[in-house]
């Protein structure tokens, strides 16, 4: 071991001393008893135990400021320095994930199971691996038997219901679902977290009922309105702009200043063809989320139709320097250039038109090969693990 890792060994074990963990300190403890009586192998190995912890807590800290391969780095030594520990495999697994290397931490949990069958948070992490590698009837198999052995876990049991909803399992999901509303109380976050992944999945009428629950239950509560005017222009497309519109107004009434609330009324406003309310929304939106192109080339398409191709043309630009990738939002910045090239054909900008009508064929040729590769790659599943915060609105 050369100086520098002697060192960083060093600092690690005196942070363990530091620490208020009970595991350090019995391992300390430990070490210390068995060093007066004189079992030198026992002591090095309890010592080892409480390194090992300094390095676990390394990796906490490397993986959330996602620094990945030191965090694996650090784990897999932790690992070595306790071949015996379910928890450090864990971490070493952890590590893979979070690196998106989901076949690669299969291995170290297989491993952790092996050492301790009723390690739950072994038994959670493959489940969430086999799910991420899209074998959901493997995942609910682990997730189940996470759930037995943490039942008081929501991330267990949500990702159980997940999986389940994936394979078409839909009493399964329910039943799960009714439990979790049991055991962690019918609160209104939870029914709007449910209704997500019932959005997700395509069931709308289920969606749609879980967050009317939400509603009666918490009439205020942050995008509950917006959820449910969502799912509810999801279910019924055009038919349901009414219920929609009211649903995003109520929104708006509480929380006046949602992004995506006030991006989905000015949706609903340019289908009506409500050109100055779309706008007037679109407008807080860009301002809620100024990185986002979403807005941006709405607004391309409001300004154009009130005449106002010089605000059009701006709007557009935006949304094309902002749009993060060519398959956003269902390609949009392909219809972004071609729109771009009608504000500038109008305003006599004929160059630079005709230079945008060109960008947007090669970007669509592009597009209509992309969506070629992404069809012949296409799985069954249809719902993913809903995120905390929906970043990127969809076109409806």
């Amino acid at each position: 071991m050369g100086f520098g890792s002697t060192l960083l060994s060093l600092l690690l074990l005196s942070l363990a001393f530091q620490s208020p963990q009970d595991t350090i300190r019995r391992h300390h403890e430990a070490a210390e008893a068995y060093a007066r009586a004189g079992n030198l192998a026992a002591a090095e190995a309890e010592y080892a135990a409480i390194l090992a912890e300094g390095f676990r807590g390394l990796v906490r800290s490397l993986s959330a400021r996602k620094r990945h391969a030191e965090a694996l780095a650090a784990a897999e030594t932790a690992a070595r320095l306790r071949p015996d520990s379910a928890d450090a495999l864990v971490d070493v697994a952890l590590a893979r994930f979070n690196a998106r290397e989901y076949e690669q931490a299969l291995e170290p949990l297989r491993r952790a199971v092996a050492l301790d069958a009723r390690n739950a948070g072994a038994r959670n992490m493959l489940g969430r691996t086999y799910f991420a590698l899209e074998d959901y009837d493997r995942a609910a198999g682990e997730l189940e038997s996470a759930w037995a052995l943490a039942p008081n876990d929501f991330d267990t049991a949500f990702t159980l219901a997940i999986s389940y909803l994936e394979r078409r399992r839909v009493p399964e999901t329910k039943r799960v679902f009714e439990r979790m509303l049991q055991q962690f109380g019918d609160r209104p976050q939870i029914r709007v977290v449910i209704g997500r992944a019932y959005r997700e999945a395509g069931l709308l009428p289920d969606a749609i009922e879980q967050f009317k629950r939400a509603i009666a239950l918490d009439p205020a509560l942050p995008r509950g309105h917006f959820n449910l005017g969502l799912a509810y222009l999801k279910n019924e497309g055009v038919s349901a702009l009414a219920d929609a519109e009211a649903e995003f107004k109520a929104e708006l009434a509480s929380n006046p200043d949602e992004y995506l609330a006030n991006y989905y009324l000015g949706i609903v406003y340019i289908f009506e063809r409500e050109w100055a309310p779309a706008v007037e929304h679109l407008l807080r939106a860009a301002r809620a989320r100024p990185d986002s192109p979403d807005p941006y080339f709405q607004l391309g398409e409001a300004y154009q139709e009130l005449g106002r191709h010089d605000l059009a043309i701006e709007a557009l630009r935006k949304s094309i320097a902002l749009n993060p990738e060519l398959s956003h939002n269902k390609f949009q910045v392909t219809t972004a250039h071609y729109r771009l090239a009608q504000s500038l054909l109008a305003t006599g900008q004929t160059e630079a038109g005709q230079r945008e009508l060109g960008l947007a064929a090669k970007l669509k040729a592009e597009a209509f090969k992309m969506e070629q590769q992404l069809a012949k790659g296409a799985t069954m599943g249809s719902s993913r693990l809903p995120e905390q915060d929906e970043q990127s609105p969809a076109e409806t």
